[in-house]
């Protein structure tokens, strides 16, 4: 079904990947923590975990690698987010190309904004504060529901976070809601919340896993040339 640009209602981001580019530091967390226990795994286990949270990614590791078996899936992605968050502290990560002028459009044409993400809610915080501190926005002042992995049953692909921040905008799950997604997991999540999904393809997860999106695209302007035809 075609994504009804003409009468939009809202828009809701994911976070990591789509927002700013958060998977390179992600992957360097966990390559970190695995070091700590002398576990080396290939570049595509890592980046198959995009889209998933960090305690599924711990329980998909712990069932394959004996050195982790004695640490709970608790601690474990509480080191890893440890590792995560003093990396994304010092980084100088901006908002991905288009993502403001998207705002704006939205901000100026009554469209409500929100984000859905699998990450918890301290990892929202400091993105919250790196991107005010590096680009001067502040990201609280800007969407109106924000909904974090931690604040639901289920993380994505189930799409409580999806219904949750539909909830904090007061609107009801329809097509008339664009959620923007770059993993598999993420498209499956918005889809079964009922709304319409965008993928937009990076290098880090192969096209045809996001196949199951409404509209794929290589730029976020994609969307705001579309919104403005």
């Amino acid at each position: 079904m075609p994504v009804p640009f003409e009468s939009l209602e809202a828009i809701i981001f994911d976070m990591d990947g789509v927002l700013l580019d958060t998977e390179p530091l992600h992957m360097q967390a966990f390559v970190s923590f695995l070091e700590f226990y002398d576990i080396h795994v290939p570049p595509e286990t890592l980046w198959s975990f995009i889209g998933h949270s960090v305690q599924e990614n711990i329980k998909v590791l712990k069932s394959r690698y004996a050195p982790l078996a004695d640490i709970t899936i608790e601690e474990a992605a509480r080191r890893r987010d440890a590792l995560y968050l003093q990396l994304l502290e010092k980084s100088s990560l901006t908002l991905n190309s288009g993502v403001a002028d998207l705002i704006d459009y939205a901000l100026n044409n009554k469209l409500a904004l929100g984000v859905a993400t699998s990450s918890d809610k301290s990892h929202w915080q400091t993105v919250a504060r790196v991107i005010k501190r590096n680009e001067g926005i502040d990201l609280n002042m800007v969407f109106e529901a924000v909904s974090c992995g931690d604040e639901v049953p289920k993380r994505k692909p189930h799409p409580a976070l999806y219904l949750r921040a539909c909830a904090g905008l007061g609107l009801e799950p329809s097509k008339r809601i664009i959620a923007i997604e770059d993993s598999p997991a993420g498209i499956e999540s918005a889809n079964s919340a009922g709304l319409s999904s965008i993928a937009l393809l990076t290098p880090y997860v192969p096209e045809n896993q996001l196949k199951a999106a409404a509209m794929m695209i290589r730029e976020i302007a994609e969307i705001s040339e579309r919104l403005v035809r």
